[in-house]
């Protein structure tokens, strides 16, 4: 066996940053080709489904909750260790929807950031 000086894994893990909640939720809305995602939309968007807004962001959050079990609890350790409850999550998970793209309005997905922009540009070639 030929001998090496380092090792990837071991200098990798000394110089990569922390991880953070952000990252931690950014990971579980990919995970499985954006499943938990996908169960959390119809909370995000449209008209109240369980009786009001606050109460849609708690069911989002659940979801994620939810998820996080399946991939191993790190967010719920993350949780824990920095004291943070299920109301700053939301807060933190609509920032990183917000940043991916997605338009919020009165606390609701009402589109994409995206479609914004490209209304502006087809105005200002008209």
């Amino acid at each position: 066996m030929v001998s090496s000086l380092y090792r990837f894994s071991e200098v990798e893990a000394k110089t990569a940053k922390p991880t953070t909640i952000y990252n931690i939720i950014e990971n579980l809305l990919r995970a499985n080709d954006d499943a938990c995602y996908i169960d959390m939309e119809r909370y995000l968007r449209g008209s109240a489904n369980t009786g009001s807004s606050q109460f849609d962001h708690a069911h989002a959050v659940r979801i994620l909750m939810d998820h996080d079990k399946q991939y191993g609890g790190r967010l719920h350790i993350a949780m824990q260790e920095t004291n943070l409850s299920e109301r700053e999550v939301w807060d933190r998970l609509n920032r990183i929807l917000v940043k991916a793209g997605f338009k919020f309005h009165n606390g609701k997905m009402v589109g994409l950031l995206i479609e914004d922009q490209r209304d502006d540009v087809t105005e200002e070639a008209a």
